[in-house]
């Protein structure tokens, strides 16, 4: 029950929020510089910190159909930036996924997080040309990791079908899932699917109510569970890939970077699995377990009827 308090009081726009800002830093004249930001729309738009010897001025903003929005910023910088110097960037976010080319051939992606070492990128660090692949797949991990938990509707979803079964039933419906988003994240990332985000995320949360009338059910997914698990299980993999899209990867490492962000998708949606599993069982003994599944129900399935009405709203915005 704790679970489904901090899933109510989750904010319904931030479902897909990865807390990485996304920008991409191109060098198209000798110290002229074109930084491109990409941001969840309700972060206000604010300049970047720069040298004394360099400017910023505005270039422009769009929101994006991801409900993102990118900001354009212009820096001219009067000479080398000298060593240490660099950008700071004042936007809320937990990391930053960087792509930086300079006319000096250097082409670097990497990732800040501000939570450790700050959020200042020196023009060091973005000369740097290679980097292990053993950073890679541990960048990636840990992005896959992170957007499972602190995607509240994907959560949502895991609890709901934690609700319909136990054992080896509750073992079918998690391998279907994940069977289904690992092949539709693989799909849409490689491009060969292509379909409108914000339609995906409102039948994400349409799953949501979906599966907890499932649970309520007088035999719940006693025969529909798997391809109910599987089917959305496509959805869902859809969302995933939308977030991974918007980082991007550096030429020739989409396959470790696909196959790691996945890994880390499953690892952190088995630790909430165990995690759910873990609350059951002290719920257990305290003689209302029916009672408390079909309150969880009834309130996940409140939830996806509110994020579904919310996001379909948000078409018209």
């Amino acid at each position: 029950m704790p679970l489904v308090f901090a899933l109510l009081l989750a904010p319904a726009a931030s479902a897909h929020d990865t807390g990485v800002a996304s920008i991409v830093l191109q060098e198209n004249a000798p110290n002229q510089f074109l930084l491109q930001v990409k941001l969840p729309e309700n972060i206000e738009p604010e300049p970047p910190g720069v040298p004394a010897s360099c400017q910023v001025t505005a270039g422009g903003s769009r929101t994006l159909p991801s409900r993102n929005r990118l900001d354009i910023w212009a820096l001219s910088c009067m000479g080398p930036v000298a060593a240490g110097e660099g950008i700071d960037f004042p936007w809320r976010r937990e990391a930053v996924a960087v792509q930086a080319t300079l006319l000096d051939g250097s082409e670097r992606t990497f990732f800040i997080n501000i939570s450790e070492r700050g959020s200042k990128l020196t023009f060091d660090e973005m000369r740097e040309t290679a980097r292990p692949m053993w950073q890679t797949l541990e960048d990636y991990f840990t992005l896959g990791v992170e957007h499972i938990l602190s995607g509240w509707d994907h959560l949502a979803f895991v609890l709901a079908l934690c609700l319909i079964a136990s054992g080896r039933h509750l073992v079918a419906l998690v391998t279907a899932f994940t069977v289904g988003h690992s092949l539709t994240l693989a799909l849409a990332v490689i491009g060969w699917v292509n379909v409108p985000i914000p339609a995906v995320e409102a039948c994400i949360a349409l799953s949501i109510a979906f599966v907890a009338r499932e649970v309520l059910r007088p035999s719940p997914g006693k025969n529909r569970g798997v391809p109910i698990a599987l089917l959305f299980g496509l959805l869902h993999g859809l969302g995933f890939a939308s977030a991974l899209n918007e980082i991007g990867f550096r030429q020739g490492e989409l396959l470790a970077g696909l196959v790691a962000f996945n890994i880390g998708v499953e690892a952190g949606q088995l630790l909430f699995v165990c995690l759910v599993l873990a609350l059951a069982l002290l719920v257990r003994p305290l003689a209302f377990p029916l009672q408390a599944r079909a309150a969880t129900a009834c309130l996940l399935g409140a939830l996806g009827m509110f994020w579904t009405i919310e996001r379909v709203a948000s078409f018209a915005v």
